[in-house]
């Protein structure tokens, strides 16, 4: 029994050093990424932020700082697309937005933007405004608000102790709800965001999902379309305009 605990506690403690290493050399490759990025090595720059990507860490300020990469290289989509990725992340990241809103104006959409139905435009602000986390803790607290309302109206000697337990519980189990769903659905947003950017610049939207199929629109490097559906090396899209057409998966990237 001891010999096999201490086999766990070896493996334990040589999983712990790897991480630590790991994370450790993620560190100097962001502090080497951020020199060469102050030097204007801007692909030197790019290449140690997307190696510390492929090791499989993420953070909001990574993907900020590789889109201020891109975007000094002069590759505005890719600086879109980190950006957005940041403020998946971190929605309270005001210079990531600021800098997204700045990118995003010098590409002249040419498009009437349509209005979306005003709840759902609520429902998507609302959705962001704070992290899976924070909106599943908001969520459990008031849950755990109800429940003690309730013990208090079931345990509660007094009949006006009993009316603010029922109260309470009645309050607190109504108000959860919609935090938690938040948090389910910011859960699935960073998990599957439906959102994607133009990479390639004159890309076409097509009727169909063939190379042959009548073209609908020559699209810009850094729209951001909303994907529909996916058929082989196709992706169905809706533009902001509420135009809908198929285009080639390699001419966009998932945010």
């Amino acid at each position: 029994m001891f010999m096999k605990k201490s086999w766990i506690l070896f493996f334990w403690l040589l999983s712990m050093n790897a991480l630590a290493a790991q994370n450790l050399g993620a560190t100097q490759q962001m502090q080497e990424a951020i020199g060469a990025y102050r030097n204007e090595e801007y692909d030197r720059a790019i290449a140690l932020y997307e190696g510390i990507l492929s090791t499989g860490q993420h953070s909001a300020a990574l993907y900020y700082n590789l889109g201020n990469a891109w975007y000094k290289s002069g590759v505005p989509g890719k600086a879109i697309l980190n950006y957005e990725r940041a403020l998946l992340l971190d929605p309270s990241d005001r210079q990531a937005r600021e800098n997204l809103d700045f990118v995003s104006g010098q590409i002249q959409p040419e498009l009437e933007v349509l209005t979306p139905f005003f709840l759902r435009v609520w429902w998507e602000k609302l959705l962001i405004i704070f992290s899976a986390g924070t909106w599943t803790f908001i969520g459990l607290s008031l849950l755990w608000v109800s429940a003690t309302g309730w013990s208090l109206w079931l345990l509660g000697r007094s009949r006006q102790r009993k009316k603010q337990g029922f109260a309470a519980g009645l309050a607190g189990l109504m108000l959860c709800i919609l935090p938690l769903v938040l948090g389910f659905g910011r859960i699935k947003l960073e998990a599957s965001n439906p959102y994607a950017i133009i990479m390639e610049e004159g890309s076409l939207l097509r009727v169909a999902p063939d190379e042959d199929s009548q073209d609908l629109l020559s699209l810009k490097e850094g729209w951001k379309v909303l994907c529909l559906d996916q058929f082989d090396q196709w992706h169905k899209i809706r533009l902001s305009n509420g135009e809908e057409g198929w285009v080639s998966s390699a001419s966009l990237e998932k945010i």
